[in-house]
C-alpha cells in the first residue's frame, strides 16, 4: 500500500496559517488581561445573535468590587501637534487625547453655529432626528425631515432636545433609491467637513482626501445640551471600530471613556456593521 505524503504547501502554508488563526485571538485576549472565556461571547460579537451574546457575558463576567479612580485624559496644544507625539500620547494609537484649538480659524468654527450657514450647504437633504434625545432614555421618538428645519429649530431653542447624528451608518436599513440618496448626503458631507475644518491642512496633508486610502467619511452630530446631567442630550456608552477623530467646532460636550481592557464590563454587543454597544 502506497503511503499518503503531505504537499509542501499543506505542511508549510496551510497548517501555520490554521494555527495562527487558533493562536492570536488566545494571544488578544491575554494581551487585554481578559480571562479566556471571554473569547466565546467576543466571537459571537462578528454574528447577529444578540440575546446569545448577551446570555454568555452574564455567565462568565465577574465584576470587580475595588473602585477605579478617574482620570483626565493627556491633552497638547494645536501649536505643539505632531503624529509623532500623538503616538506616543495615545501608547501607540491604543488611548484617547485631546488636541485643544486644533480648528481655530476655519469655517466651521467661525460660521457653523450661525443659522442659514450649513442650510444653504446641506438644508435640503432629508435627515433622521431624534425628536426627544434626553440622555439615558431609548430616543425612539425619530423622525426624518430636511435639515434645514432641523438645525433651525436647535439653534434656536436653548432647550431643544431634538438631536440629529448623520449621514446614519448603521442604524437602519435602507432600500436601492434610499441607498443613492445617503451616497449624495455622505458625498456633500464630505466635502463640507473637508472645507469648512480644512482636515487636509491640520491633521495631516491629504486627510479625508482620495488619497486617504482608510478614511470611511464624516458625520455630523447637531444638539444642545445642558449642565444638569439629568436634563442633557446624548448618547450612552458605545464605541466605533478603528480610530475616529472627533471635532468639537461648536459648543462644549462631555465625555468619559473606559479603558479598552474593562471593555468586557459594559456586556458589548453588535450595535450595527460599524458600532459596538453596551448590553
Amino acid at each position: 500500500m502506497a503511503k499518503g505524503k503531505s504537499s509542501p504547501f499543506f505542511t508549510f502554508v496551510v497548517i501555520p496559517v490554521i494555527i495562527a488563526a487558533v493562536l492570536f485571538p488566545i494571544w488578544k485576549t491575554l494581551q487585554a488581561g481578559d480571562a479566556l472565556s471571554y473569547m466565546y461571547p467576543n466571537l459571537l460579537l462578528f454574528t447577529p445573535y444578540r440575546e446569545e451574546t448577551r446570555a454568555l457575558w452574564n455567565s462568565v463576567l465577574k465584576f470587580p468590587t475595588e473602585k477605579v479612580e478617574h482620570h483626565h485624559v493627556p491633552t497638547i496644544e494645536y501649536a505643539d501637534f505632531t503624529m509623532e507625539k500623538l503616538k506616543v500620547l495615545t501608547k501607540n494609537w491604543r488611548s484617547p487625547v485631546v488636541v485643544k484649538n486644533m480648528f481655530t480659524g476655519t469655517p466651521a468654527f467661525d460660521k457653523w453655529g450661525v443659522d442659514g450657514y450649513l442650510s444653504a450647504k446641506i438644508g435640503d437633504f432629508l435627515i433622521p432626528v431624534v425628536r426627544n434625545a434626553k440622555y439615558n432614555t431609548l430616543q425612539n421618538d425619530r423622525v426624518v425631515i430636511p435639515f434645514r428645519e432641523a438645525f433651525t429649530e436647535i439653534v434656536s431653542d436653548p432647550n431643544s432636545k431634538m438631536y440629529m447624528f448623520f449621514p446614519v451608518k448603521s442604524r437602519f436599513s435602507f432600500n436601492h433609491s434610499e441607498l443613492g440618496a445617503l451616497e449624495e448626503l455622505q458625498n456633500r458631507i464630505n466635502e463640507v467637513v473637508l472645507e469648512d475644518l480644512e482636515i487636509d491642512k491640520r491633521i495631516w496633508k491629504g486627510f479625508g482626501t482620495k488619497a486617504h486610502s482608510t478614511y470611511f467619511g464624516s458625520q455630523l452630530i447637531v444638539g444642545q445640551g445642558s449642565v444638569d446631567p439629568a436634563e442633557t442630550t446624548g448618547t450612552g456608552w458605545h464605541c466605533a471600530a478603528g480610530n475616529n477623530w472627533f471635532i468639537q467646532a461648536i459648543g462644549r460636550k462631555r465625555w468619559y471613556f473606559l479603558d479598552p481592557k474593562y471593555s468586557a464590563y459594559m456586556h458589548p454587543l453588535r450595535g450595527g456593521k460599524v458600532n459596538m454597544m453596551t448590553g
